[in-house]
């Protein structure tokens, strides 16, 4: 047995460690409507994504929003995004209008390059819970290095718009803004640019954005660092994945990793049936056990592991 290994037993013992609880319906049902980018970013893995790039039909995205509103009891939230730019989508405000109509909870992450004064609006009248804005440095040299284009101005300006749009409208949503752990000293920038600016929106800033390993698949020697524990990750038991073409993968994070694949999705075969079936149930029990022999993937990456010191 491994020393990370080890120190999960004996945590788990001294009741420092929790086993997993699966939860009755998943938190967040992420969903890819396209694994296709505007961006290039050095942080991300999509331009290395051998499977072909497309963009969900409209009868597979309606099917997971009815099951969503149906069999979960709208209890589950809709995230938009996964490993691509969900706004590129040609079908995104019918998609975004109708998930709205069928009362769900909408969250989505964007890049915000190709968000229009209309995309914007969609996002205020769908009463999405919470918009995140992967805009993760204030410094125009420092963010078109890192996302491999020069679209600095153009998503800042969409940026403004959203955010003005927003405030005239009353919009209650969260809006998650703030740069990366590694820009922490941009904190007072941000908050002159955005928070100050737009007091009377729900900005949340409680935490820098870290960024992902994605199942070790990017290699970050620095966020790996320390001494830690191999703990069970959490995402087979809160949370579910589904990417454009109705394929299932075990959490956001596996993008590259085929290791994580764990069903395919049709109009009949649905979230509900998948979430509480004999497949997803024994790889939970594995992951509880922390037994990543059938998922390589999951041993390097960060969210399977928790650094000492620890902290509940």
């Amino acid at each position: 047995m491994r020393i990370p290994d080890i120190f999960y037993k004996i945590a788990r013992k001294a009741g420092m460690a929790d086993k997993p609880i699966v939860l009755q319906f998943p938190r967040e049902v992420d969903i890819g409507l396209t694994n296709s980018c505007n961006l290039k970013c050095s942080f991300c893995l999509n331009g290395s994504i051998k499977k072909n790039r497309g963009f969900m039909e409209e009868s597979l995205f309606r099917s997971l929003a009815d099951c969503l509103a149906d069999k979960f009891h709208s209890k589950t939230n809709l995230g938009f995004g996964l490993f691509g730019e969900a706004t590129l989508h040609p079908k995104f405000i019918d998609f975004l209008n109708y998930a709205s109509s069928r009362g769900l909870k909408i969250h989505i992450s964007t890049n915000f390059l190709s968000v229009s004064r209309e995309i914007s609006q969609a996002l205020i009248d769908a009463k999405t819970d919470l918009v995140e804005v992967s805009f993760y440095t204030l410094n125009r040299e420092n963010y078109n290095k890192i996302v491999g284009v020069g679209a600095y101005d153009n998503v800042l300006k969409n940026i403004h718009s959203f955010l003005a749009a927003a405030e005239k409208a009353g919009f209650k949503g969260q809006i998650r803004l703030r740069p990366f752990s590694d820009f922490l000293e941009e904190i007072p920038a941000y908050q002159k640019e955005f928070y100050q600016k737009y007091n009377n929106l729900n900005f949340d800033t409680h935490e820098p954005k870290i960024m992902a390993n994605w199942a070790g698949f990017l290699k970050l020697p620095k966020l790996l660092r320390g001494t830690y524990m191999q703990v069970p990750c959490s995402f087979p038991f809160s949370r579910m994945t589904v990417d454009w073409d109705g394929e299932v993968r075990l959490c956001c994070n596996a993008m590259m990793a085929d290791d994580l694949i764990a069903g395919r999705m049709t109009e009949n075969y649905n979230l509900y049936d998948l979430w509480n079936g004999k497949e997803f149930n024994e790889i939970r029990e594995k992951f509880s056990e922390i037994n990543y022999k059938s998922f390589p993937s999951c041993i390097n990456c960060y969210f399977s592991r928790r650094y000492f010191p620890l902290r509940k």
